[in-house]
């Protein structure tokens, strides 16, 4: 075989299995939605500060005996006690969501997409068995850019198995059009699994559990990682950064080994920061593109800063846990995300149902919104925000609760006072 052969079949083998977007791969979103009349019209009526509730949600999909078992055929996958983010896909203009509960009702590997302006959840992957019960396939793999050779567990249909609190470590890689969910599996983990099945530890994957999903392929994939990589524990937190290109993993508690760079044009993971002052297991985080900086919010109300460019960590404010001034970064009851039209985090808490949080990272100030509107129903919760519509957004079941901090974004603004100064020259 020639170079020239050698290096076609290099980047083939890697836009399979690194997420590379490759000619064949599809580019149309479907199933293709109306819009909803009633939805847009109470989008567009949506003032600064102001909440509504939509009308009960529609679903798509071919549901199989799991789906019909849990209702979802009628509800949608509904919050988990695992799992309460969704993550938004630019290039789908619609939001991302998997994950598992405890226990009850179910732990399952489907994936869901939420498409506001039809007020749609559609199936994208039906389950597997609860928990992967009796699906299990081992499976042995090389991993990409390397002559290594690992096993590791998947389902007969190429889902993850065993699945762990995902929480914060979720993201969505526009680069490899592809949803990350770092699946840090609890009990039976699929190396036991593996050792119990073939008596053996020989070759068994130890790199991190990052499951991606391609909605566009609708299809699971274990990341298979060379070293070195982070040890990602519970609860750590994952968010794209997309002036670095890739997701950011930290992991500042238990067991974890501090904040990471994954880049899925080299599969290859990078350290940035050694574990010191990082954000503690369980707290939130979101990227300000503005400001340049990952914004953690701590369970115990603490506030950090990662500066991308000093690559430090920073603890900017400490109020304590009793405090009226900031809010709690429980990543199990609460969600954060950049609100890039305004240029703030916006921080919900299901048990403040008519309140919403906002950060400024240039002044490092909370200040604590109370909702005109109605507050959002009670219930588990599905969270992310819309940039394509400016608004955050909370599902509860068939219900939907959106929150807009404000009508006129930044960007607006500043052309509306472009405009305004006529043709006078910026710099005369």
């Amino acid at each position: 075989m020639g170079v020239r052969a050698r290096v076609l079949l290099t980047v083939i083998v890697g836009s399979i299995f690194l997420g590379g977007v490759s000619a064949s791969e599809k580019t149309a979103v479907e199933p293709a939605l109306p819009p909803d009349a009633k939805v847009t019209e109470i989008l567009n009526g949506l003032g600064d500060n102001s909440s509504a509730v939509l009308p009960p949600i529609k679903t798509v999909g071919e549901w199989n005996a799991i789906t019909k078992q849990f209702d979802m055929e009628h509800t949608g996958p509904v919050g988990r006690d695992y799992t309460n983010k969704a993550v938004w896909m630019p290039d789908r203009n619609r939001a991302f969501y998997c994950g598992a509960n405890h226990g009850a009702p179910h732990r399952l590997d489907d994936a869901w997409e939420y498409d506001l302006a039809s007020n749609t959840w559609v199936l994208l992957f039906a389950p597997d068995a609860n928990n992967a019960t009796g699906v299990m396939e081992i499976k042995e793999e090389t991993i990409p850019g390397t002559t290594e050779k690992v096993k590791f567990v998947q389902t007969n249909r190429g889902g993850p198995t065993h699945y762990g609190h995902t929480w914060w470590a979720f993201c969505y890689d526009p680069g490899m059009k592809a949803a990350l969910w770092m699946n840090v599996g609890i009990g039976d983990r699929f190396a036991n699994y593996i050792e119990q099945t073939t008596h053996s530890k020989e070759g068994i994957y130890e790199g991190p559990p990052m499951w991606s999903f391609k909605p566009y392929e609708k299809q699971w994939k274990l990341v298979l990682s060379p070293k070195p990589f982070p040890q990602v524990p519970y609860a750590a937190q994952m968010e794209y950064v997309s002036d670095l290109g890739g997701p950011v993993c930290v992991s500042g508690g238990w067991s974890g080994k501090g904040t990471w760079l994954y880049n899925h044009a080299t599969n290859s993971w990078k350290q940035l920061k050694a574990l010191s002052n990082e954000p503690i297991y369980e707290s939130l985080m979101a990227y300000d593109s503005e400001n340049k900086v990952l914004v953690a919010q701590e369970p115990e109300k603490s506030t950090l800063q990662f500066d991308i460019h000093e690559n430090k960590w920073q603890k900017v404010l400490d109020p304590g846990k009793d405090s009226a001034d900031a809010p709690e970064g429980m990543d199990a009851r609460s969600t954060m995300y950049y609100d890039s039209g305004n240029g703030v985090c916006l921080l919900f808490h299901q048990d403040t149902p008519d309140v919403m949080w906002s950060y400024s990272a240039k002044d490092k100030k909370w200040t604590k919104n109370k909702v005109s509107g109605p507050p959002c129903p009670p219930g588990r919760t599905i969270s992310y925000f819309d940039s394509a519509r400016n608004v955050f957004v909370v599902n509860k079941a068939s219900t939907t609760w959106v929150y807009r901090f404000k009508k006129e974004t930044k960007a607006a603004t500043e052309t509306a006072s472009n405009k305004k100064a006529g043709d006078k020259p910026a710099n005369p």
